[in-house]
């Protein structure tokens, strides 16, 4: 059955070792993967006519008009503490675990809540971070995700009720 896909997904970044809690996101007008696989082509009179494929890299994109410290201090690659972020010019990016929902609705009308787990992300600490007195900035953090045990990027599935 088709689906359409409802709304952005709600995230919960864990971090995966040091202090600090975890950091709610669940106020993204975006969300986008990213997705790429090395390729190797071996060509017959100029054409690709076998191909493998490699390693594959992902990323989510996360967009947003509205924004917490914890988020902003990511997106510049700084440090939190307390109220104050600071950024140096060498960048120690965490890792995280993500955990997230969003929803899917069929053609039917019906709909059901799916799951998103990657079990390590980082942050990319390149920024561009805009202040305009006349429009309302918007922000995009990018995470590169990871590979955790056995080369898993992350899975997506239908919620269970607990």
């Amino acid at each position: 059955m088709q689906f359409m896909i409802k709304d952005a997904a709600d995230l919960v970044l864990t971090p995966l070792v040091g202090e600090g809690g975890a950091i709610t996101i669940d106020y993204l007008n975006t969300f986008n993967m990213k997705t790429e696989s090395e390729k190797l082509a071996a060509k017959a009179k100029g054409v690709d006519k076998i191909v493998i494929y490699g390693a594959k890299t992902c990323s989510f994109e996360l967009g947003s008009e509205v924004i917490t410290k914890e988020e902003m201090a990511m997106l510049l690659g700084g440090e939190l503490s307390g109220t104050k972020i600071t950024v140096k010019d060498t960048v120690s990016a965490p890792y995280y675990s993500l955990a997230g929902t969003f929803t899917l609705k069929y053609e039917d009308g019906s709909e059901e809540v799916q799951t998103l787990k990657a079990p390590k992300i980082c942050a990319q600490p390149n920024a561009d971070f805009a202040m305009d007195a006349t429009n309302i900035g918007t922000y995009t953090l990018t995470v590169d995700v990871l590979a955790g045990a056995e080369g898993v990027l992350f899975e997506i599935d239908k919620k269970t009720t607990v």
